[in-house]
């Protein structure tokens, strides 16, 4: 594994080390956690951002339309 190293504020730093203790999970594993979190939510919101212009193209422009041609 690698080691890279960033700069956060005081309170940041402070609720890190605190969720760390009451976890017991080193602050790196919290730190891979969020990043798979933010990464997924990313993709996520890349996918959403598609699938809407797919239903705009179709002329779908609600939820019901969308659940009614997805079946």
């Amino acid at each position: 594994m690698s080691v890279i190293s960033f700069s956060v504020d005081e309170r940041t730093k402070n609720e890190l080390e605190q969720l760390s203790k009451e976890e017991h999970r080193t602050k790196s594993d919290i730190f891979r956690d969020m990043y798979k979190t933010y990464t997924f939510n990313r993709t996520l919101t890349k996918i959403q951002k598609i699938g809407k212009e797919k239903f705009l193209a179709l002329g779908i422009e609600s939820i019901d339309e969308a659940e009614a041609f997805l079946g």
